[in-house]
Protein backbone atom coordinates (compact mmCIF):
# COMPACT_ATOMS: atom_id res chain seq x y z
CA UNK A 1 0.00 0.00 0.00
CA UNK A 2 1.56 3.06 -1.40
CA UNK A 3 0.03 7.00 -0.23
CA UNK A 4 1.42 10.13 -1.73
CA UNK A 5 2.56 12.76 -0.14
CA UNK A 6 3.81 15.78 -1.33
CA UNK A 7 4.05 14.64 -5.25
CA UNK A 8 6.17 11.33 -3.61
CA UNK A 9 4.71 7.88 -3.13
CA UNK A 10 6.03 6.73 0.05
CA UNK A 11 5.43 2.48 1.36
CA UNK A 12 2.56 2.70 4.02
CA UNK A 13 1.81 -1.31 4.72
CA UNK A 14 1.90 -4.00 2.85
CA UNK A 15 -1.34 -5.81 2.99
CA UNK A 16 -1.73 -9.82 3.39
CA UNK A 17 -4.60 -12.46 3.98
CA UNK A 18 -4.18 -14.47 6.77
CA UNK A 19 -4.01 -17.22 5.45
CA UNK A 20 -1.50 -16.42 2.75
CA UNK A 21 0.28 -19.23 0.40
CA UNK A 22 2.73 -18.26 -2.15
CA UNK A 23 0.77 -19.90 -5.01
CA UNK A 24 -2.26 -18.26 -4.10
CA UNK A 25 -1.89 -14.99 -6.47
CA UNK A 26 -3.10 -13.08 -3.89
CA UNK A 27 -3.11 -9.13 -5.64
CA UNK A 28 -4.43 -10.17 -9.09
CA UNK A 29 -7.30 -7.90 -8.87
CA UNK A 30 -7.47 -5.35 -6.94
CA UNK A 31 -10.48 -2.33 -6.26
CA UNK A 32 -10.39 0.29 -4.10
CA UNK A 33 -13.01 2.47 -3.12
CA UNK A 34 -12.83 5.33 -0.21
CA UNK A 35 -10.93 2.96 2.19
CA UNK A 36 -11.98 -0.17 1.49
CA UNK A 37 -9.71 -2.44 -0.60
CA UNK A 38 -10.90 -5.68 -2.13
CA UNK A 39 -8.08 -7.91 -3.73
CA UNK A 40 -9.09 -11.46 -5.43
CA UNK A 41 -6.70 -14.49 -4.92
CA UNK A 42 -7.77 -16.79 -7.86
CA UNK A 43 -5.06 -19.61 -6.55
CA UNK A 44 -6.56 -19.94 -3.33
CA UNK A 45 -7.60 -22.94 -2.01
CA UNK A 46 -9.43 -23.40 0.84
CA UNK A 47 -12.87 -25.76 0.07
CA UNK A 48 -14.41 -23.49 2.36
CA UNK A 49 -17.63 -21.67 0.52
CA UNK A 50 -19.99 -18.42 1.45
CA UNK A 51 -18.45 -15.63 4.36
CA UNK A 52 -16.34 -15.27 6.22
CA UNK A 53 -16.02 -19.24 6.55
CA UNK A 54 -12.37 -21.46 7.29
CA UNK A 55 -9.79 -20.81 5.49
CA UNK A 56 -6.87 -23.42 6.60
CA UNK A 57 -8.05 -26.17 4.67
CA UNK A 58 -6.35 -26.13 1.33
CA UNK A 59 -8.57 -29.30 -0.08
CA UNK A 60 -9.43 -27.35 -3.60
CA UNK A 61 -6.81 -25.97 -5.43
CA UNK A 62 -7.55 -22.68 -7.21
CA UNK A 63 -11.12 -22.77 -6.37
CA UNK A 64 -10.13 -18.92 -5.10
CA UNK A 65 -11.39 -16.56 -2.74
CA UNK A 66 -11.68 -12.43 -2.65
CA UNK A 67 -10.55 -10.45 0.77
CA UNK A 68 -11.60 -7.53 1.67
CA UNK A 69 -9.29 -5.05 4.00
CA UNK A 70 -11.17 -1.30 5.25
CA UNK A 71 -9.34 1.78 6.71
CA UNK A 72 -9.65 1.99 10.56
CA UNK A 73 -8.29 4.75 12.81
CA UNK A 74 -4.90 2.28 13.70
CA UNK A 75 -4.28 1.21 9.80
CA UNK A 76 -5.28 -1.15 7.87
CA UNK A 77 -7.45 -4.52 8.68
CA UNK A 78 -8.65 -7.70 7.14
CA UNK A 79 -12.47 -7.61 8.02
CA UNK A 80 -13.74 -10.39 5.26
CA UNK A 81 -13.02 -13.90 3.57
CA UNK A 82 -15.71 -14.16 1.02
CA UNK A 83 -15.71 -17.47 -1.30
CA UNK A 84 -17.67 -19.18 -3.83
CA UNK A 85 -21.34 -20.64 -2.64
CA UNK A 86 -20.31 -23.99 -4.09
CA UNK A 87 -16.83 -23.43 -4.94
CA UNK A 88 -14.75 -26.19 -7.21
CA UNK A 89 -10.99 -26.90 -8.03
CA UNK A 90 -9.84 -24.24 -10.73
CA UNK A 91 -12.90 -21.99 -10.29
CA UNK A 92 -10.20 -19.30 -9.88
CA UNK A 93 -12.94 -17.04 -8.13
CA UNK A 94 -11.82 -13.90 -7.03
CA UNK A 95 -9.75 -13.45 -10.60
CA UNK A 96 -12.16 -10.77 -12.21
CA UNK A 97 -13.58 -7.94 -9.16
CA UNK A 98 -15.59 -5.12 -9.70
CA UNK A 99 -16.43 -3.00 -6.49
CA UNK A 100 -18.50 0.36 -6.10
CA UNK A 101 -20.14 1.28 -2.75
CA UNK A 102 -21.42 -1.56 -0.88
CA UNK A 103 -21.70 -3.69 -4.03
CA UNK A 104 -18.96 -6.50 -5.22
CA UNK A 105 -19.13 -8.62 -8.46
CA UNK A 106 -16.76 -11.30 -9.02
CA UNK A 107 -16.50 -13.53 -11.77
CA UNK A 108 -15.56 -17.41 -12.87
CA UNK A 109 -17.56 -19.06 -14.95
CA UNK A 110 -20.33 -17.12 -13.19
CA UNK A 111 -21.14 -14.45 -11.82
CA UNK A 112 -21.81 -13.97 -8.11
CA UNK A 113 -22.99 -9.90 -6.91
CA UNK A 114 -22.77 -9.38 -3.10
CA UNK A 115 -23.94 -6.70 -1.54
CA UNK A 116 -23.19 -5.11 2.52
CA UNK A 117 -26.62 -5.31 3.89
CA UNK A 118 -27.14 -3.83 7.77
CA UNK A 119 -28.84 -0.78 8.79
CA UNK A 120 -25.46 0.70 10.60
CA UNK A 121 -22.25 1.24 8.74
CA UNK A 122 -20.11 -0.72 11.30
CA UNK A 123 -22.99 -3.55 11.58
CA UNK A 124 -22.82 -4.38 7.70
CA UNK A 125 -22.76 -7.40 6.47
CA UNK A 126 -21.46 -8.83 3.27
CA UNK A 127 -24.35 -11.06 1.72
CA UNK A 128 -24.85 -13.05 -1.46
CA UNK A 129 -27.33 -11.40 -3.81
CA UNK A 130 -27.43 -12.87 -6.84
CA UNK A 131 -25.29 -15.57 -8.95
CA UNK A 132 -26.04 -15.72 -12.63
CA UNK A 133 -24.76 -18.32 -15.01
CA UNK A 134 -24.43 -18.66 -18.45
Amino acid sequence: MFKKTNNKWRKQKKLKPSNSLQLDHFGSSVKIHNKTIIVGAYGESSDSSGINNDMDNCQLASSGAVYVFNQKWYGWKQTDYIKSSNPSEFDMFGNNIDYEGGTLAVGTGEAYLFVKKGTKEKNKQWQLDAKFKQ
